[in-house]
């Protein structure tokens, strides 16, 4: 049927052009007629476009069967248990099995492996491949090709990754996944867009991929994001924002409860000077250095003993 209104409004194009070019009209007519057979033209390409799509439309993980998707949970939970045991021979025959059934997840677990030289050599080429084919669907996998994409000839890391050497497409990724909510992903682009101090709009951005990550409990990007509101590096100060943030940071970061303990020293719009929560954070700082200091040497004299 699409290709039947095709052929008979592909004909009334014709035939309306050969009326307009075999009788006299005035330029400013012949050019509205013309514009309304092009129109016809358009209409018609567009109908055997729609037609084209739907009668070609990829499988997608809705329309797979029950039977499909029993298939692909029992193949990923044999591969995950596979790769727990380290047999990754295993793994990437099940994540195969899996991806031919239709589950792109499986196409980033493999590349995941292809990449890593779990099964062998690593192969960048086929990671890449299973990659491309899982990013517009798996943040993860979007991720993972951008910093694919970030090598030089497949097996060396670029000699600068500042913000302004990564290459394009590999930035277009790894904005994608970010903007997916993957926590990976939005770490990375607060670190590339920080680069430059200097750089107000580089900084906001960087501070807006720093919150989505802190909103996902990442403390290390908490303490930058707070660190930015309370200097107001990124072009904006809330230091209201920034103690909440700082907070949350002060948890395992001891810089962040100094930075509070200051807050509370000077006090800044919306929080009130306060001498005793003041030397609160400061010593809970001091602590918390004794802690993680006592840790590192701990774990240096394991490895030792080993």
């Amino acid at each position: 049927m699409p290709k039947l209104t095709f052929y008979l409004m592909t004909c009334r194009y014709c035939a309306i052009k050969s009326k307009i070019d075999s009788i006299k009209v005035t330029t400013l007519r012949k050019f509205y007629a013309y514009l309304i057979s092009f129109h016809c033209l358009g209409l018609a390409c567009l109908a055997l476009a729609n037609s084209s799509t739907c009668l070609s439309k990829p499988t997608t993980s809705k329309q797979q069967s029950p039977a499909s998707k029993e298939i692909i949970k029992k193949l990923t939970e044999q591969a995950a248990k596979a790769q727990k045991a380290k047999d990754y021979a295993l793994a990437e025959k099940c994540y195969r099995q899996a991806l031919e059934n239709g589950d792109l997840k499986s196409a980033t677990r493999l590349g995941a492996l292809l990449e890593e030289g779990m099964t062998g050599p690593s192969d960048f080429l086929a990671a890449e491949k299973y990659y491309r084919m899982a990013a517009p669907g798996d943040p993860e996998a979007a991720c993972r090709l951008s910093g694919l994409i970030g090598y030089n000839n497949r097996n060396q890391v670029r000699s600068s990754h500042n913000g302004r050497d990564i290459p394009e497409e590999a930035l277009y990724w790894l904005k994608s996944s970010a903007d997916r909510g993957y926590l990976e992903a939005q770490c990375r682009m607060g670190t590339v867009y920080s680069n430059d101090k200097k750089d107000r709009e580089r900084m906001a951005i960087a501070l807006k991929y720093r919150l989505m990550a802190a909103a996902q409990g990442d403390c290390r990007n908490a303490y930058r994001a707070g660190n930015y509101l309370l200097s107001g590096i990124a072009g904006r100060k809330d230091p209201v924002k920034a103690e909440a943030l700082l907070k949350m940071a002060a948890r395992t970061n001891p810089n962040a409860c100094k930075l509070l303990a200051n807050l509370y020293a000077n006090g800044e719009q919306g929080v009130k000077a306060d001498p005793a929560k003041a030397k609160e954070w400061r010593d809970k700082g001091i602590a918390l250095s004794k802690q993680i200091n006592a840790n590192d040497a701990e774990i240096i004299k394991s490895f030792n003993r080993e």
